[in-house]
């Protein structure tokens, strides 16, 4: 479903190669899979990667039975929108929808109807919580409230690969711990979660942790 082969990315730097991430295989597993190490050590260029948003230096990157990294950005597009989900630190809410306009936005973009795609924001939106929201635009929103919304957009479309950029990192303790328990309702089954983050305690409620410095991937560290 999801899997790596010898994944590097390089940038240039002025006459300098940046090396970003290097010579990076893995096969992830179902449940959640946090990626953590220190700035600059290539964890958000990986997730960028993974989600098809850039292409590596070298390398291969499977995801849903297809090698994405040699596509077209318009092929890459629509794997996203049809296999995959993600959530931004930034929550990146259009500003000119409501609550429900927002959760219902990928329904939109893979050409569902008006009457289907609202009807399923709305039990999404009930199932988190914010049904008496669905009418606020995303400045009346909490930032709490903001992310649940982004993470039921991410799911409206039942990815079974979900991307999460620092998901709490803008949040306080009590909506963190929200955020994370729809993270990990998300994964009962068979589906994945891939999680970059700063933070110890998140990292720890995933399945398994993969530590990276300068670019490379030091170890694994299973939880469960």
């Amino acid at each position: 479903m999801l899997q790596t082969k010898h994944l590097s990315k390089d940038f240039i730097q002025g006459d300098s190669t940046i090396h970003a991430l290097i010579d990076f295989s893995f096969d992830f597993p179902k449940g959640i899979t946090a990626i953590m190490g220190p700035s600059g050590s290539g964890k958000t260029t990986l997730l960028n990667l993974l989600a098809g948003f850039d292409q590596p230096s070298q390398g291969e990157v499977h995801l849903a039975g297809k090698r994405i990294d040699n596509l077209s950005e318009d092929a890459r597009s629509d794997i996203r929108l049809h296999h995959s989900g993600f959530i931004f630190q930034n929550w990146s809410l259009l500003p000119t929808l409501n609550a429900i306009e927002n959760v219902a936005f990928p329904m939109l973009l893979a050409g569902a109807s008006k009457e289907k795609r609202l009807a399923k924001a709305e039990t999404l939106l009930e199932s988190f919580g914010l049904k008496h929201r669905a009418k606020h635009k995303a400045s009346q929103l909490s930032g709490g409230e903001q992310q649940r919304i982004a993470i039921a957009r991410a799911l409206i479309l039942e990815p079974q690969v979900l991307f999460a950029d620092e998901p709490t990192g803008n949040l306080d303790s009590v909506s963190g711990e929200i955020v994370l328990e729809l993270l990990r309702q998300h994964t009962q089954d068979e589906r994945r979660l891939v999680l970059v983050t700063h933070d110890a305690e998140v990292a720890k409620m995933s399945d398994r942790i993969l530590y990276f410095r300068d670019g490379k991937f030091e170890k694994i560290e299973e939880l469960k």
